[in-house]
């Protein structure tokens, strides 16, 4: 990279640490000819970045949900079983807690969360994100509470997992049950 690149980089490491929070920091370049193409190059890299860095956050956590999801075992430790065997879940002992609960909450609906956590991670590391994202999440949580709503509706006496769990979940019971 050019040499506004590294001085950018270079003042990115030191902002705000130590001088409270709204201190931002400030670059005094006596070379620097014109301050438009300093700030432009700045809000460039930085905003990718951030969406990077957002992106892979999604990505990881469409990871995660998903081996967690698709490990899931009843008999591993989590909230609601306490036992001392060996988890057997894929992301280990916070995957069990973390499937068993999504599990519980929304049921089969919970395996919703993983395309959207993906597609957003991809968004995200494209520096695609825009501004529509609390639409988008209110549209997506209401398409799970419909699902579950539904689920449970239908396949009201249906329980995964050893029958542990109701296929719409505690969300769906209670939608289902309030229809």
């Amino acid at each position: 990279p050019g040499k506004t690149i590294t001085q950018l980089m270079r003042f990115l490491k030191h902002v705000g640490k130590g001088y409270g929070e709204y201190w931002k920091g400030v670059i005094f370049d006596l070379e620097f000819d014109h301050l438009s193409g300093l700030v432009a190059e700045s809000k460039k890299w930085f905003g990718k970045f951030y969406s990077d860095l957002i992106g892979i956050s999604f990505l990881l956590g469409a990871l995660v949900t998903g081996l967690s999801l698709m490990s899931y075992n009843p008999a591993d430790p989590s909230f609601n079983h306490l036992t001392f065997v060996k988890v057997t879940n894929l992301c280990g002992l916070v995957g069990s807690f973390w499937a068993d609960t999504i599990y519980h909450i929304f049921g089969l609906t919970s395996w919703l969360g993983v395309p959207y956590l993906a597609y957003y991670g991809y968004e995200g590391v494209r520096g695609r994100i825009n501004g529509d994202r609390k639409v988008h999440f209110v549209s997506f949580f209401a398409l799970v509470l419909i699902v579950s709503g539904l689920l449970n509706i239908y396949f009201k006496t249906t329980r995964v997992f050893e029958a542990n769990i109701e296929i719409g979940g505690i969300i769906g019971d209670l939608i289902g049950t309030g229809l």
